[in-house]
């Protein structure tokens, strides 16, 4: 075969090969974005076992914005009404795929399906009908609006949408700046202990009996990484509100029948205090800790993990001598 049958051939083949793009393009599905153009301030979820809550965006002195749980005195969690958010504001479906709304194997019947409607200032900005995801889970089944028809659209949104208040709640109890932290006092069931900023530039010194008389030079890795690990805590769920609302107004009352607590923590900042409070499991209750925090109105529990973080012995942080 001479060199330019071989090269006529190439070119052959390579044209053959952008007709064949070409065409796949053309006769492939259609993609429709859904695109909302106003940023919403309310988001109502109901859910098929009959229970619904509406997220309502209130902006702060600061400028800063926060989701709450309408008729609720918490915050729901940032992460999880971005991801609504996201999901409302761009909508892609590759096409319809049924005009029987109500039909059972796309989970859209009233048993099955989750609605979801974002509001700006009273006005509806988009209403959605969720019914199952594809075998895939990449794709949903939903009804878009006042359409008439099943859409297969992008993304996995009865992942997103199908929680319960619950679910939806904020766990984050405190997130302190280590720079405003000037003293940790602890007592617990290893001792008491202090740990305090001094000198210039302020290094950690740890005070026996959580008194400041005789300081002992600390790990400073050690004593870093544990002031880090601690100044963040996340609970693991929160105790029946009729219970537990009110209940860290004098940090223990109520929170465990009057048991004494396995451990203290006191954190002291620049213009407050935080103190937490932690009690040991029940039988009952196997590894899970209840806390009550000055940061919040509810009694809360946590894993015995987490728990234990705090509950730290004072001999941890001393400078060991070297070998």
């Amino acid at each position: 075969m001479t060199k330019r049958k071989i090269i006529l051939l190439a070119v052959l083949g390579f044209l053959c090969i952008v007709y064949a793009v070409q065409m796949a393009l053309t006769s492939g599905p259609q993609i429709k974005v859904f695109t909302m153009e106003e940023s919403p301030d309310e988001i109502t979820v109901s859910l098929p076992d009959g229970g619904s809550y509406s997220l309502l965006k209130q902006t702060g002195s600061a400028g800063d914005e926060k989701w709450s749980v309408k008729g609720r005195d918490y915050e729901a969690d940032s992460v999880t009404v971005e991801r609504m958010v996201r999901s409302l504001s761009s909508i892609k479906s590759p096409g319809k795929v049924s005009s029987r709304t109500e039909d059972t194997r796309f989970g859209l019947d009233d048993s099955s399906a989750v609605t979801v409607t974002a509001l700006g200032q009273g006005k509806v900005l988009r209403s959605l009908r969720i019914g199952k995801a594809s075998s895939s889970g990449t794709q949903t089944y939903a009804v878009i609006g006042d359409d008439s028809d099943v859409r297969l659209v992008s993304g996995n949104l009865r992942d997103v949408f199908d929680k319960t208040v619950d679910e939806v709640r904020s766990r984050l109890i405190f997130d302190m700046d280590q720079a405003l932290v000037s003293k940790i006092t602890v007592e617990n069931q290893n001792g008491g202990f202090t740990l305090e900023k001094t000198g210039e530039p302020p290094v950690w010194s740890l005070a026996g009996g959580g008194g400041a008389s005789s300081r002992t030079e600390v790990d400073t890795e050690k004593t870093a990484s544990w002031v880090s690990s601690v100044l963040k805590l996340t609970a693991l769920s929160f105790k029946d509100e009729s219970v537990a609302e009110g209940a860290a107004d004098g940090a223990a009352d109520g929170a465990a029948d009057g048991a004494v607590p396995a451990g203290t923590v006191v954190f002291t900042l620049q213009d407050k205090e935080v103190s937490l409070a932690l009690y040991a499991p029940e039988e009952e209750e196997g590894s899970v800790y209840t806390a009550v925090c000055s940061e919040s109105p509810w009694v809360f529990n946590l894993s015995s993990y987490t728990a234990e973080r705090y509950l730290k012995n004072p001999q941890d942080f001393r400078l060991q001598p070297a070998q």
